[in-house]
C-alpha cells in the first residue's frame, strides 16, 4: 500500500490589495506558527518514518518547496496514494482543507491531521467539511487504525517510550530548503508532555501529558543522520530543555561531538550562569523563553511558575555569558491592565533580550484560561471561527480583558509590537544580512497593516 504524507504550502497573506506576502509555517502540535525561516515538518517526517516499516512511503514539503496549490494537486494526482495524509493547522486550516477535498474527489483516503482545534471542535470541522477520517494527538500508533479501514475522529495515544521511534524520514525531504538565521537547519524533538505542566494558557498544560523524554543516545541517532545530511543548526523544540540540571549537562555533552550552532527553548526558573556558559561553550548561540509579562500579579494569574526576578537574573546570565535570547510574551490576557502592560515593557527594556516575540492572547479550545474568559465574558470570536479566518496568529484581537476595552487593549499591544520592532532593527544594524533584512522588512510591512487593522469588524 502507498502512503503520501503532505505538508500543504504556504501561507499568503494580503498587506494591500495589490500586495501578497507568502509566508512560511511551521505546522507543529503546539500550534501553526507563521515563520520567517524555512522549518522542516519534522513530526511528519517522524510519522513517515513509522509508516515505512510498513507500507510504500512519499512526502511532499510544498511549504519548503514554494508550491503553488495547482502544483500541489497535480503532484497528488500524480502519486496515486492508497492514503494522503495532511498535516493541518489552526492557522492554515482552509487552505490545507483544500488537499484532503481534491484528494477524496480523486477518491484517495484522506487523513487530516490537526492537533489544536480538536477534540473540541471536531464534530464542527468534520460536518463543515464533510471529513471522513481525522487525526489528532501522538498519532504513530492511531494512524494505523485508518490505514487499517477504520474513519471517524481518532486521537490521543502516549507513546510511553520515546526511544521505540525511529528517526525521521529526512531522505524524504528536501534538506537544503530548511535554513535558520542563513545556516541549513533541522528541528528535534527533545520530549513530550512539559515538566511544569500548569500553564492555564498552554495546550500541553491541558492535555496533561506526563513527561517523557528521549535517552541521549537515541538523539544521537538522529543527529548523526542530519549531519550526514549538512545540516548546521539544531533547533531543539519543545517547551523546555532544562528539565533539570542533569539533562541540560547530557544535552550539552552530547553537543561537544558536534560542531552544530544549536538553540532550544528553556523555562526561566531552573537556570544558572555555570549551566548558560556550559551550553554557550557547547555551541548554544540562542534562548527562547516565555517571559509572558512583566507584572507578577499576571503571571500568577494563569499559573506560569515563575517571578519576574528569575527572568531579570537569566537575562542578565544570557547577556553576561553572551547567548542570544528571544522574550515571548502573552498580550492581553483577562487579569491585563494599563498598569501590566507598562510594567512589561518596562521589564523588556530591563532585560534587554535580543529579539521580543509578542502575540495576542489566543483563547485555545477547552483550557482553563478559555474557560476562565468565556465565564466571564470576554471572548470576542470563537477559536473555531478565527479558524476558518486564519485569524489564530496573534495579531488578531480575539478577547478583552476585564478592565481593558478593545481601543485600549490595541493601543498598550503595538507599544510593545513597537518595542519589538525597535530592538529588531538595532539587530539589523549590528548584524547586517540579507536573512534579517528579509526578516525585518516582512515584520515590518506586517506589524504596519496590523496596527491599523487589529480589531475585529
Amino acid at each position: 500500500m502507498k502512503v503520501c504524507f503532505l505538508n500543504p504550502p504556504r501561507f499568503q497573506e494580503k498587506i494591500t490589495d495589490e500586495f501578497i506576502i507568502s509566508y512560511n509555517v511551521s505546522r507543529f502540535r503546539r500550534g501553526v506558527d507563521i515563520s520567517y525561516d524555512v522549518i522542516p515538518p519534522s513530526e511528519l517526517a517522524l510519522l513517515a518514518a513509522v509508516v515505512a516499516k510498513k507500507h510504500k512511503v512519499e512526502i511532499l514539503d510544498a511549504n519548503a518547496l514554494g508550491m503553488l496549490h495547482r502544483e500541489v494537486c497535480e503532484w497528488i494526482r500524480k502519486q496515486k496514494p492508497d492514503y494522503l495524509v495532511i498535516k493541518g493547522g489552526d492557522t492554515t486550516l482552509t487552505d490545507d482543507i483544500i488537499f484532503y477535498e481534491y484528494a477524496e474527489g480523486l477518491g484517495i483516503k484522506a487523513i487530516f491531521w490537526e492537533d489544536i482545534l480538536n477534540p473540541y471542535y471536531s464534530k464542527r470541522l468534520m460536518k463543515d467539511f464533510n471529513i471522513k477520517r481525522l487525526l489528532y494527538g501522538e498519532p504513530e500508533k492511531n494512524i494505523f487504525r485508518f490505514l487499517n479501514g477504520e474513519t471517524g475522529l481518532i486521537g490521543g495515544g502516549v507513546i510511553e517510550n520515546l526511544d521505540s521511534l525511529p528517526t525521521p524520514l529526512i531522505n524524504k525531504l528536501p534538506m537544503d530548503k530548511y535554513k535558520r538565521m542563513g545556516k541549513k537547519c533541522w528541528y528535534a524533538f527533545l520530549q513530550r508532555g512539559c515538566r511544569w505542566g500548569k500553564c492555564t494558557f498552554c495546550l500541553v498544560g491541558h492535555e496533561n501529558l506526563r513527561l517523557r523524554m528521549r535517552s541521549p543516545s537515541h538523539i544521537k541517532k538522529e543527529l548523526d543522520k542530519v549531519k550526514k545530511a549538512g545540516v548546521e543548526h539544531i533547533f531543539f523544540w519543545g517547551p523546555e530543555l532544562n528539565v533539570n540540571e542533569k539533562r541540560v549537562y547530557e544535552i550539552c555533552n552530547l553537543m561537544k561531538k558536534y560542531d552544530f550552532t544549536w538553540e532550544c527553548w528553556m523555562r526561566v526558573d531552573c537556570v544558572n550562569e555555570k549551566i548558560l556558559r556550559t551550553m554557550k561553550n557547547t555551541g548554544c548561540i540562542r534562548l527562547s523563553f516565555g517571559v509572558e509579562n512583566g507584572d507578577q500579579r499576571v503571571l500568577d494569574s494563569y499559573n506560569k511558575g515563575i517571578t519576574v526576578e528569575q527572568i531579570k537574573r537569566t537575562f542578565k546570565f544570557s547577556r553576561k555569558v553572551g547567548i542570544d535570547t528571544i522574550a515571548f510574551c502573552i498580550m492581553g490576557t483577562p487579569y491585563e491592565t494599563k498598569e501590566s502592560f507598562n510594567k512589561t515593557i518596562k521589564l523588556l527594556k530591563e532585560i534587554k533580550p535580543t529579539l521580543i516575540a509578542p502575540a495576542l492572547y489566543r483563547p485555545f479550545p477547552n483550557v482553563a484560561l478559555t474557560k476562565f474568559a468565556k465565564k466571564k465574558g470576554l471572548i470576542l470570536r470563537d477559536f473555531y471561527d478565527s479558524a476558518l479566518f486564519c485569524d489564530c496568529t496573534g495579531y488578531q484581537l480575539s478577547a478583552r480583558t476585564m478592565k481593558l476595552n478593545e481601543d485600549e487593549l490595541l493601543k498598550y499591544s503595538n507599544k510593545i509590537r513597537k518595542l519589538g520592532t525597535m530592538r529588531a532593527y538595532r539587530k539589523f544594524l549590528f548584524r547586517p544580512n540579507k536573512e534579517i533584512l528579509l526578516q525585518f522588512f516582512l515584520r515590518y510591512l506586517r506589524n504596519k497593516k496590523k496596527r491599523y487593522n487589529t480589531s475585529l469588524n
